[in-house]
């Protein structure tokens, strides 16, 4: 959408009418062009009033419908249809996927043969109607929160949003007029009629009246320096402050914080401390795992979660800052967030999250070498030499790897229920205690379970399992379980011997981290009993709970 592309919605009978609700929602909201996000519905404008039920049935007519909208290859095409198989939006889809379009399905049937036509499909499963057939009620609630999310989704990258407030809204109401200057004052912290005059002055443009006080310049520059930030008001905010900041000499004194983030897959941990280490600010969000999180996205959430943990206080001066962040190994990905975060602070270290425990160990020595262990949803190892350079163990993800994590104990634990469950293996405690997780009891029960949990919390559905494996195990002694734990504390194990045996060294520097290895010290125990037994001495072991505290230590210490 950046490069000129636009949303389009093609839709018939309920469907098509949620496109046009959620379309035409756009501009009042978020100040869009009313062009930016279309809706098209089979029969055309008369049939959002009037019911048009045949004209849903022919392949050609959305063929066609399509093609009037002049689509071209940076616009999406969604495809809206409750049943999947709605001819008219199929043959919008086959014109737009002719045309090289994203193409997306909105349905609430997975199976149905939308998804063969897609490039992605959006399927809320919600069981039976009420009053059978009729998809305007569970069918069409679903679809109305999927096309919510995917406009929201769209404004916010596009800059519509500052956290979680409207800035880019005209005040065309009273409800708006009175809700203008709320936000400029939330944001900004001028009196409520300093936020007043602002927005008069900015022509009811709230983003550009905040940005002119937090920049204290006319509207007219405050839209140059948005502009140069891709209107995205927390980066052009950021890039101000830094400014500010640079140039701060007599008067208001900034106060020297330290940055260090730790992004995993399931949160991100954001920590703001002073040069004594005390905390100044704190927040929590959503996964910066660069492998499966687009790199704008994780750049908002950084964005997102540091304003959230300097709480309005615009006196902080990022000294130094450490961005651990998972999957952020690739050279060009690194270096496309560096330069999205240019501005942030002086010095920016950006590495993968494992990183960050290893600060807290001493270096390596030519026979003993420092490793940093991750055990948690997903599991890596990485030995550091003493001149900085790394040596990875693991991590190969959840489909090749993640030995002694929680997602692989989670992983067989289900195979053990279904064994039990299908009498084709022996009996497991654990499958008493996944039926009542669960809520579930037979055969199909937890086929039809597991099939319902969106593909995005899957991983750590299925992770969140190994606190059964290891209660099981170490409490109840449970023996399929026991061998599950202990096998998965060696196979972890094993990563850090390979580190040890192919770098020749005699003895190792630990640290450990995520829920599995720290939480659980039976299996921590096992794990280091296998270490011992190939001959190899643990000079030391660090347990990290908060590698975003360690890496903030490190900050201050190498000042």
């Amino acid at each position: 959408m950046k490069s000129g592309g636009r949303i389009l919605y093609f839709g018939a009978g309920t469907s098509g009418r949620l496109g046009v609700l959620d379309a035409s929602e756009c501009p009042p909201t978020y100040s869009t062009d009313p062009n930016l996000v279309v809706a098209v519905m089979a029969g055309g404008d008369n049939a959002i009033r009037h019911a048009q039920e045949n004209v849903e049935d022919s392949v050609t007519t959305g063929e066609k419908d399509c093609e009037d909208q002049k689509i071209t290859p940076v616009d999406i095409v969604v495809g809206i249809a409750a049943s999947g198989r709605t001819p008219y939006v199929i043959g919008a889809i086959k014109y737009a996927k002719k045309i090289g379009a994203l193409t997306i399905g909105v349905s609430t049937n997975s199976k149905s043969s939308l998804n063969d036509y897609v490039d992605i499909l959006l399927a809320a499963e919600v069981g039976s109607e009420v009053v059978t057939g009729s998809t305007r009620m569970k069918s069409g609630t679903a679809q109305k929160m999927i096309l919510n999310m995917l406009t929201t989704g769209a404004m916010i990258k596009l800059g519509k949003t500052y956290s979680n407030l409207m800035v880019d809204f005209r005040p065309t109401n009273e409800k708006l007029r009175l809700r203008a200057p709320k936000i400029v004052h939330e944001t900004t912290g001028v009196t409520m009629d300093e936020a007043r005059d602002a927005v008069a002055r900015c022509q009811g443009e709230v983003k550009v009246a905040i940005m002119s006080i937090l920049a204290k310049t006319d509207p007219e520059s405050a839209k140059k320096l948005l502009s140069e930030s891709d209107g995205v008001l927390a980066k052009a905010i950021e890039h101000v402050k830094n400014i500010k900041g640079s140039s701060n000499s007599a008067g208001t004194q900034n106060t020297d914080v330290f940055l260090s983030i730790d992004g995993g897959g399931t949160k991100t941990a954001i920590l703001l401390v002073d040069s004594f280490g005390k905390t100044v600010g704190s927040s929590f969000v959503g996964s910066t795992n660069c492998s499966s999180t687009p790199l704008d996205l994780v750049y908002s959430r950084i964005v997102s979660g540091i304003e959230s943990a300097k709480n309005g206080r615009t006196d902080l001066n990022i000294k130094k800052a450490w961005i651990g962040l998972a999957g952020i190994g690739n050279k060009e990905k690194s270096n496309s967030l560096l330069k999205m975060l240019d501005g942030l602070s002086p010095m920016i270290k950006l590495t993968p999250d494992i990183n960050l425990i290893s600060s807290c160990l001493p270096k390596s020595t030519s026979d003993s070498l420092s490793v940093s262990v991750i055990a948690g949803t997903g599991s890596v190892t990485l030995g550091e030499f003493a001149d900085g350079t790394i040596d990875i163990c693991g991590g190969w993800g959840p489909v090749l790897g993640d030995q002694g994590s929680g997602f692989s104990l989670g992983t067989r634990c289900i195979k053990a229920v279904s064994n039990d469950v299908e009498k084709a293996g022996p009996q497991t405690l654990m499958t008493e205690m996944v039926r009542q997780k669960w809520d579930v009891e037979t055969r199909l029960d937890f086929i039809r379970y597991i099939q319902s949990i969106p593909v995005d919390q899957q991983r750590s559905e299925v992770a969140s399992l190994a606190k059964i494996v290891l209660e099981c195990s170490y409490v109840h002694n449970d023996l399929v379980a026991l061998e599950i734990a202990n096998s998965e504390a060696n196979n972890l194990s094993n990563f850090v011997i390979s580190l040890l045996n192919r770098n020749g060294a005699k003895s190792v520097n630990l640290a450990v981290t995520g829920s599995v290895i720290v939480k659980c010290e039976p299996f921590r125990a096992k794990f280091l009993e296998n270490i011992k037994s190939k001959g190899y001495v643990i000079n030391v072991v660090r347990i990290v709970e908060s590698p975003s505290k360690d890496a903030a230590s490190y900050l201050i210490s190498s000042l």
